[in-house]
């Protein structure tokens, strides 16, 4: 796991960038806050330059967060980026972006610049992103390091990969993939994977620690993650809760902080005995005193259910072409963990039959996630920051 066989420092003196952009899900913004806050534990001063939305509840540690004029995108339409009031985020607004994070740069002079996903994905972000680079190593950057899921979306676009290979050769100098090669490879959904031109590490997954308790308040938990794209997944199982003699069953439904307006009162009429909200803290630990998860397979979901153990149904995400939760849930479901709907066979119906099969499943013991310590471990271990 450690690429340069060195010893790990202590993080003291060391400097660290880290930039994330989340889109449409939770994944990427709660997988950098834990990586930022265990290098903030070794004594690393980050500084986080977030280009989402804001997220309540979200912990950083002791990593200080600059909040980027924030982007995000409609589902229906990936590639295009949208300012918060929905309106297009223009060349103007692009500029002033690509500025600020210049100027952030300027200021900390960092050590280690980390950049969550790209060159792997969010190449929507490249206005800003390649300037970035471009002037790390003559700012006294030492590494630069992609911080990358363990699952990546399938381009069908001919040359994606190679132009992945290009940007990676041309600027960075780790690759560090938050999963287990156990569970899935890079290789899996990168062709490319053996053309990497820097060292590849694995980390485990980031996910939040073990539960040091459980709570015993819901049978079934439906979660839609963020909650943009959840609304059909939550609809088809309040139905399905209240239509049959699931009802018996203590349920909670989480809409997310990004659901659409109105949809909390839908859920709670179309199943008046279970409980709705748009967020509950202390997920493993409800997971943990569960018998049933129903969600997407969204990274987050799966370190939840990783470390809980607890079986699910999941409805992977599968709008424009999306692929990561849809391998994510077969690899789930090749493990004894899940049992599969796609969303194309999505009814209460079909729902209501899979929870059935679900609530058959043996209860896994938890995992240990450690990914966040083990990135830690990994950056600072590297050469580069031998003074």
């Amino acid at each position: 796991m450690n690429p340069s066989g060195a010893r790990p420092n202590d993080g003291c003196g060391v400097k660290v960038l880290l930039y994330v952009q989340h889109l449409l899900g939770l994944g990427h913004l709660m997988r950098s806050a834990r990586i930022a806050a265990a290098l903030a534990a070794r004594g690393c001063t980050v500084a986080v330059a977030q280009g989402g939305e804001a997220v309540a509840g979200v912990s950083w540690g002791a990593a200080s967060v600059t909040a980027l004029d924030p982007v995000r995108v409609d589902p229906a339409a990936m590639g295009v980026l949208l300012a918060a009031d929905g309106s297009p985020f223009g060349p103007e607004r692009q500029a002033a972006r690509r500025d600020a994070l210049l100027a952030m740069q300027a200021e900390l002079c960092p050590d280690i610049l980390l950049i969550e996903a790209y060159p792997f994905g969010r190449r929507q972000m490249r206005f800003e992103l390649a300037p970035l680079l471009e002037a790390a190593k003559p700012a006294g950057v030492r590494l630069v390091a992609a911080s990358i899921r363990d699952i990546l979306q399938e381009s069908r676009r001919p040359g994606r990969q190679r132009e992945t290979i290009e940007a990676l050769r041309r600027w960075f100098d780790l690759v560090l993939v938050h999963g287990d090669p156990a569970f899935v490879s890079l290789a899996d959904t990168f062709a490319l994977a053996g053309e990497i031109p820097c060292p590849v590490a694995y980390t485990g997954l980031v996910g939040p620690p073990p539960p040091g308790q459980l709570i015993a308040a819901h049978d079934i938990i439906v979660s839609a993650g963020g909650g943009a794209v959840g609304g059909r997944l939550l609809t088809a199982a309040a139905t399905a809760l209240a239509a049959t003699d699931l009802s018996r069953h203590r349920a909670l439904l989480l809409t997310g902080p990004n659901a659409p307006a109105g949809l909390a009162e839908t859920l709670a009429r179309l199943a008046p005995g279970a409980a709705v909200a748009s967020f509950v803290g202390a997920m493993p630990e409800r997971l943990s005193g569960a018998r049933l998860a129903i969600c997407q397979a969204g990274y987050n979901t799966a370190a939840d259910l990783m470390v809980t153990g607890c079986p699910a149904v999941l409805v992977p995400f599968e709008g424009k072409g999306e692929t990561e939760q849809l391998r994510r849930a077969k690899a789930f479901a090749e493990h004894g963990r899940a049992i599969v709907l796609r969303e194309e066979a999505l009814t209460p119906a079909a729902l209501a039959e899979a929870i059935r099969r679900a609530l058959e499943l043996p209860r896994r013991a938890g995992a240990v996630l450690e990914g966040a310590a083990r990135t830690a471990d990994i950056l600072l271990a590297r050469p580069e920051l031998l003074r």
